[in-house]
């Protein structure tokens, strides 16, 4: 049996990510933490990089499209969070107004 450590590295950082979403999760709690997405965009990053190693082009590109639906997701939280950000500053700015 061959040993692939990046591809094991990668499989680690993945897992990593759902350990600690998994940890975040409560019965009232469902949100998406940002090390899910991060860790699952890292680790696919390596599980390409070794399946190009290894001569695997298949295995690579079904890799790449997982890194894209971890890099969207990444996206699409980054968005969320800044228009949380400016409906924060518009609810404090209608504030100071009525004061």
């Amino acid at each position: 049996m061959e040993w692939h450590p990046l591809s094991l590295l990668g499989l680690a950082l993945i897992a990593c990510g759902w350990f600690l979403q998994f940890r975040r999760v409560t019965p009232k709690n469902h949100e998406m933490i940002i090390a899910l997405p991060l860790l699952n965009a890292a680790g696919a990053i390596l599980l390409v990089v070794d399946s190009l190693f290894g001569g695997q082009i298949d295995i690579a590109v079904f890799n790449v499209i997982t890194l894209a639906g971890a890099l969207l997701v990444l996206l699409a939280m980054g968005w969320k969070t800044e228009a949380k950000k400016a409906n924060a500053k518009i609810a404090n700015a209608k504030k100071r107004k009525k004061k």
